[in-house]
């Protein structure tokens, strides 16, 4: 497995403003890293950790993040919250930040709710938000899984796909950098105030949907995808009643 260049992940972050950088070969979750250096107080808001590999990822629901070596990026970062603000924006923000960096690396991206990062209609990257209380303020370890390189048989579930198949070719730490500079980004416009919710509107491919929430097990609903929560909720619009979901396994259907 190829390792990642430190010194070029860094220079391509740009005025983000991340820090420190750790840039690892291997390891079980950059998210248990993060969160354990927080706890201990070794590490503060700011902090990134990007793997190579990454070998006990997990995404949304608890579902695994797997890749073959050398294919993919993992990587971590530690922010805190600016006050005032719901930390359950943070996910729709990640998931803005990297639909937003695939853009700019050249492929087209789309958002469903509440982050999976389209391109097509197929699944590029996993992301997961975790939180630790640091004293007396409530810090966020922002995960991200992104596939790079895979060839189809590579992919890790069915529906998912790779920058390479896409038809975008870049190395790891462009993908990784360009990343972490749009979510620097990002969240300093959301921390400023700014409307970071009409780009997340603007790219979502699930408001105006006809769209199937599974809640858990047994329980599903089935609606139009109608808003969004100033905290990230959607809302579901089923028998002319409006109903708002934070939380969801959701499936796109096609108009009745």
């Amino acid at each position: 497995m190829p390792p990642l260049d430190p010194s070029l992940l860094r220079s391509l972050l740009g005025a983000a403003a991340w820090s420190p950088v750790a840039v690892v070969a291997t390891t079980g979750s950059t998210n248990a890293d993060l969160l354990e250096g927080l706890r201990r107080g070794e590490l503060a808001a700011g902090a990134v950790e990007v793997a190579a590999e990454q070998v006990s990822g997990r995404g949304r629901l608890d579902r695994a993040w797997s890749s073959p070596p050398g294919t993919s990026v993992a990587l971590s970062a530690a922010v805190a919250l600016p006050p005032g603000r719901p930390w359950t924006l943070l996910p729709l923000l990640a998931g803005l930040a990297v639909a937003e960096a695939v853009v700019e690396l050249g492929a087209p991206s789309a958002l469903k709710w509440p982050n999976d990062v389209l391109i097509g209609d197929r699944k590029c990257c996993g992301i997961l938000v975790e939180t630790a209380t640091v004293g007396d303020s409530l810090h966020a370890v922002i995960g991200i899984g992104l596939n790079v390189s895979q060839a189809e048989a590579e992919l890790p579930v069915p529906g998912a796909v790779s920058l390479a198949l896409a038809g975008v070719q870049v190395s790891r730490e462009e993908a990784a950098g360009t990343v972490l500079r749009h979510l620097d980004a990002t969240l300093r416009d959301w921390a400023r105030g700014g409307d970071v919710m009409a780009r997340y509107r603007a790219r979502s491919a699930t408001l105006g949907r006809r769209v199937r929430l599974q809640l858990d097990a047994t329980h599903a609903v089935e609606g139009q995808a109608t808003d969004l929560a100033p905290d990230g909720r959607l809302g579901v619009t089923t028998d002319g009643a409006l109903t708002w979901y934070a939380a969801g396994d959701i499936q796109h259907l096609r108009p009745a």
